[in-house]
């Protein structure tokens, strides 16, 4: 019977997800103690044709319903799960082969840690994009933390129930939320103990737009029906401060007010300029300042954007 379950919500691709299911099977773990649950959106799933055909007993394929969230498809992979131990992994993720045998240790040694989860390692020869989201993750390594992101989470089933499992009403975010009532319940862990590679990481500035705009339209549903936290506060504020401001010097800008054009451009910089120092500091100047800031002036912006369509959507989908 299998003691470790890894649980994979996937929709789209494949590729990613072989690499995903194959870095699962080359843990230094007992593989007969392993399981894999993959949750998918897709009609079909020919990932059981491929190498990993020799796994297949220890594989689980459920085809669920496309226009659920990703929270109902890590439950649904819960529910159908057979281990005492659940791994929750996003279908892009290249675990190391100690991941779940240096992870499980740190939680087994101590029963006030509920839920691990390692750090993010960039691949060789990675852009500067990439290797800047790298490290902004792991500036919190190796001490107790309040949330986490949800690729790659190893807790005990006890604990995932404790914590009423994860919320199904979210479209993003839903991951921080689940892992922030974990961290009430005892201590959730950054550790170094063992890495994984994010395969689906931003590779390009386009990328990184186009998903934190979607991420913003998302994200107002999350902010429905919980207690915001006042160190969230400056993340929400900021997004709409920059585009609201980057409008009024264009306008003050065509209507020849260059003061006031001047001093509207100012105050749309300052919050970046405050978020890059702060950063810049914190990875102790590892990462050049100028691809700190250029990264927060075009997080800002597509988060702005997408916070005002998803505002715009809300309003024409009551009407």
């Amino acid at each position: 019977m299998a003691e470790v379950s890894f649980i994979i919500p996937h929709k789209g691709r494949e590729e990613l997800l072989y690499q995903t299911v194959e870095s699962i099977f080359k843990q230094d773990y007992p593989v007969d103690k392993i399981e894999v649950v993959i949750v998918s959106q897709n009609e079909s799933l020919e990932l059981l044709n491929s190498d990993l055909k020799a796994y297949q007993e220890q594989i689980n394929v459920l085809l669920v319903d496309p226009s659920g969230t990703v929270s109902k498809s890590r439950n649904i992979g819960a529910q159908n799960a057979l281990g005492d131990y659940l791994a929750f992994i996003d279908s892009d993720i290249d675990l190391s082969s100690h991941w779940l045998s240096a992870l499980k240790q740190q939680l087994d040694s101590d029963t006030h840690t509920l839920l691990v989860s390692g750090q993010q390692v960039c691949a060789e020869g990675c852009p500067d994009i990439e290797r800047l989201r790298t490290a902004m993750v792991n500036t919190d390594l190796d001490q107790q933390v309040s949330f986490l992101p949800g690729c790659n989470l190893l807790l005990k089933r006890s604990t995932f129930e404790q914590a009423d499992r994860f919320p199904e009403q979210f479209i993003s975010c839903e991951d921080f939320i689940f892992t922030n009532k974990v961290s009430q319940f005892g201590k959730i862990i950054h550790s170094s103990a063992a890495s994984f590679v994010h395969l689906g990481e931003d590779k390009s500035w386009k990328e990184l737009f186009n998903k934190e705009m979607w991420r913003a339209r998302s994200n107002l549903s999350s902010l429905l029906g919980r207690k915001i936290p006042l160190s969230e506060i400056p993340s929400l504020v900021t997004p709409p401060w920059v585009i609201i401001f980057a409008l009024l010097a264009i306008l003050f800008l065509l209507t020849t007010q260059y003061q006031f054009a001047l001093f509207s451009s100012a105050l749309m910089l300052l919050p970046i300029l405050l978020y890059s120092s702060r950063l810049f500091s914190k990875l102790a100047k590892k990462i050049s300042y100028k691809l700190i800031f250029k990264f927060y002036l075009v997080y800002f912006s597509a988060r702005g954007i997408g916070t005002f369509r998803g505002l715009l959507a809300n309003v024409q989908g009551k009407k």
